[in-house]
C-alpha cells in the first residue's frame, strides 16, 4: 500500500484531540491536505522529529503521533531509547518503512538488513506493534477499536510501498505559525484526553554546606 494511502487512513482513525507531528519533506506534503489544527510539520529538521514529540508529549495529557521514516527513527535511535525509558504512555511512533530515504532520491537504508526490525526497536526499551496486514486487509473498523485502546510509549511498525504522490501543494504555513497553533490546541482544555499525567520531578532543597562537608569526607581528607 502507497504511504500516503496508509496516511490517509491512519490520520482517519486518530482522535480530532489528538496531536500528530509529521516529518520529512514528501511525508509532510502527503499529510499537509489533511492539515488542521492539530498537525505539526517538521519538514526539513533532520534528527530532532522524535525528540520534538517526546518533548510535546511529556507537557500534554493528550495523545501525541509522530509519523516518519525508518531512516529518520535510525538517526534518532538514542531518542528512541529515550522514549521507552519515559514511560509517556499518550506518546505512539507511526514507522512509516519503505525501505529507502525518500526525500533524498530514494537511497535505500539499512533497515531492511537488520536481523529483525522489532527486535532492533524493543532492544531500544520501547515497545513495538505491527499494523500492516490490517491495512493489506482493509480491516480498517478492526484498527478502529485497537487504537482506542492503545497505551505508550509504542512504535507502530507499517511496511509501505516506495515512491511519493505527485502534484501536491507545497507547505505555506510556517514554524512560528505553527508553533501558535499547536500551542493554542495543546492548551484547549475542551480537547484533552486525560490519558497521561506529565511527571513532577521532586527538586529538595539541598543544604550546600552539607553536601561540601560530605564531599570532602568521601575524600578522604580531614
Amino acid at each position: 500500500m502507497k504511504r500516503y494511502t496508509v496516511v490517509k487512513n491512519l490520520i482517519g482513525l486518530l482522535d480530532d484531540n489528538d496531536v500528530l507531528i509529521f516529518s520529512g519533506e514528501e511525508l509532510c506534503k502527503e499529510a499537509y491536505q489533511y492539515s488542521s489544527d492539530n498537525c505539526f510539520f517538521i519538514k526539513d529538521a533532520v534528527g530532532m522529529a522524535m525528540s520534538f514529540s517526546l518533548g510535546m508529549a511529556m507537557c500534554t495529557d493528550k495523545r501525541v503521533f509522530i509519523f516518519l521514516g525508518e531512516g529518520e527513527l535510525l538517526r534518532e535511535l538514542g531518542v528512541l531509547a529515550q522514549i521507552g525509558a519515559s514511560k509517556c504512555s499518550n506518546l505512539f511512533v507511526i514507522l512509516l518503512d519503505n525501505g529507502c530515504y525518500q526525500s533524498s532520491g530514494g537511497h535505500p537504508s539499512v533497515f531492511d538488513n537488520v536481523l529483525s526490525k522489532k527486535g532492533l526497536i524493543y532492544n531500544s526499551n520501547t515497545k513495538v506493534i505491527t499494523f500492516t496486514k490490517h491495512f493489506k486487509d482493509k480491516q480498517f473498523k478492526r484498527l478502529a477499536s485497537r487504537f482506542t485502546r492503545l497505551v505508550g510509549p509504542i512504535v507502530i511498525l507499517m511496511s509501505v510501498g516506495k515512491g511519493k504522490k505527485k502534484g501536491l501543494d507545497n507547505i505555506t504555513i510556517d514554524l512560528e505559525e505553527q508553533r501558535d497553533r499547536i500551542s493554542k490546541f495543546i492548551l484547549d482544555h475542551t480537547k484533552e484526553t486525560a490519558m497521561f499525567v506529565p511527571p513532577v520531578l521532586p527538586t529538595p532543597d539541598i543544604d550546600v554546606q552539607t553536601l561540601n562537608v560530605d564531599l570532602f569526607k568521601i575524600g578522604g581528607t580531614s
